[in-house]
């Protein structure tokens, strides 16, 4: 079976970190793939067992788009788009067609409703349909960041070499940044660059709130740089990692932990929110395995930070496996 000619849907709402892993899986699966943006129909995302895509309830705000695409496999991450795999699945179905669903993220819905599930190890959730996953999936390993390196538009950017990058997530629906938690964080990067003495570029996220952008952009120190409006698709901060010497990241965030930590860079962390159960669980296999370290371990700049060498990412191994299920399904045209 020739899978660049199998067509596949990649299907999101909007949610860029949520799309960035379909497509990221998708290119490691080597599928031919397009992405369509639709809003979950409220009916079939709060029932997607019972209603989505049956007694004619409408799965999204453009069913038309979404049934009109001939795809074989659909690829979708994240609860509020489970509704949607499950209805096409349902729909073409029908068609006495085969349509392969991958979801990505726990649905919190029953198994035997995808073909395909790629969760988070850190889930605590198993079955003979779950494929593990080691943080978020994504495109960085050692290799790929020259890549990302070379399409950096800016000359200055691109010209950066042994500087620290700072990766800063940003409050949550749950857990909000506050003021101290803020200073902190200032107070800890500022003890970085003059313990590093060597130039630190600041990378925010869309979650990162105005209270620290502006705390950033107060500070006053050679060779520092708050770096903004970064569209998450032409995203250049990938490449802006490359000559670093160290990633300092934020643990609110499990797709930026994921990707510094695929990055072969020394990664040091920092806590802006308390993290949950969950995410605790993977800081800390991470700090087990010497992958990361808090930056307070930090004393010196003559400290032995081993690099994360790596040439295969999640994302590439998931896509190995997933190739070979392909392999043994059953499309009728």
């Amino acid at each position: 079976m020739d899978l660049n000619k199998i067509p596949c849907l990649v299907i999101g709402d909007g949610t860029k970190g949520m799309q960035s892993q379909s497509l990221a899986l998708a290119k490691s699966i080597g599928l031919k793939y397009k992405l369509i943006e639709v809003k979950p129909f409220w009916l079939s995302r709060i029932f997607p067992s019972l209603l989505a895509g049956r007694f004619s309830i409408p799965l999204s705000n453009n069913d038309k788009i979404l049934l009109s695409y001939d795809s074989r496999v659909i690829l979708t991450c994240g609860a509020r788009m489970a509704g949607i795999s499950i209805g096409l699945k349902r729909f073409f179905k029908k068609k006495y067609n085969n349509l392969f669903n991958i979801h990505i993220q726990n649905p919190k819905l029953l198994i035997r409703n995808f073909d395909l599930l790629v969760i988070p190890e850190h889930d605590n959730i198993s079955g003979d349909k779950i494929i593990l996953s080691r943080g978020s999936l994504h495109e960085i390993n050692e290799r790929s960041l020259k890549k990302f390196h070379e399409k950096i538009p800016s000359k200055k950017l691109k010209n950066l070499k042994n500087h620290i990058v700072v990766l800063v997530g940003g409050s949550t629906k749950n857990q909000l940044i506050t003021e101290n938690r803020a200073n902190d964080f200032i107070h800890e990067i500022k003890r970085i660059h003059k313990l590093f003495e060597c130039k630190i570029v600041v990378l925010p996220s869309r979650r990162t709130p105005d209270i620290i952008i502006n705390k950033l952009k107060d500070i006053n120190v050679d060779d520092f740089e708050v770096v903004e409006g970064l569209n998450e698709f032409e995203n250049p901060y990938p490449g802006i990692m490359f000559n670093s010497k160290l990633i300092l990241v934020t643990t609110d965030s499990i797709n930026m932990l994921s990707e510094a930590t695929n990055s072969g860079k020394p990664v040091v962390v920092f806590d802006l929110l308390t993290p949950g159960i969950k995410k605790n669980r993977y800081i800390s296999n991470l700090i087990y395995e010497k992958k990361i370290t808090y930056s307070f371990n930090i004393k010196s700049s003559e400290i032995n930070l081993k690099p994360n060498i790596t040439y295969e990412n999640e994302c590439d191994r998931i896509g190995k496996v997933i190739k070979e299920k392909l392999k043994n399904f059953k499309i009728t045209s």
